[in-house]
């Protein structure tokens, strides 16, 4: 699958899901909640690749169909906002050979680095407007 992934390559990359895949997301970042999609599979690999996806992963653990890894991606987003590389915990079910689901959740090192960004874009939204506030309060006195 990293392979198929880091080679851009949709058609195998897809092979290695399930057609009825599950895929959850757990960012855990502060106004966000779990994001649970299915039988979008094709959509999501094909705009993962889109944006330059990277990926590597390390096994943690394989208990009979169940394994757990940490992972490890870029993607032009991520790298664009200085969020990657994105660190996360992904727990893969695998059934006859297929990902029949997937649940990624975030790292605190992530979920630190998300927090950071978003405070300071807020606080440059905050300045502009308050900017704007002043020149509009100039421009009408």
């Amino acid at each position: 699958m990293v392979d198929a992934f880091n080679a851009h390559d949709v058609d195998a990359s897809l092979a290695h899901f399930a057609d009825d895949f599950e895929l959850t997301l757990r960012p855990a970042f502060p106004h966000m909640s779990d994001r649970t999609t299915r039988g979008k599979t094709s959509e999501w690999v094909r705009q993962l690749i889109d944006g330059d996806f990277r990926i590597e992963i390390e096994v943690l653990k394989v208990e009979g169909n169940r394994v757990r890894t940490l992972t490890c991606t870029w993607h032009n987003i991520t790298r664009r906002i200085g969020l990657a590389p994105v660190l996360g915990i992904e727990d893969y079910v695998v059934k006859d050979g297929k990902i029949i689901s997937l649940v990624w959740t975030s790292s605190d090192a992530t979920r630190a680095k998300f927090i950071a960004i978003r405070t300071r874009f807020l606080t440059s939204v905050v300045i502009m407007l308050l900017g704007l506030t002043v020149l509009l309060y100039l421009l009408i006195r």
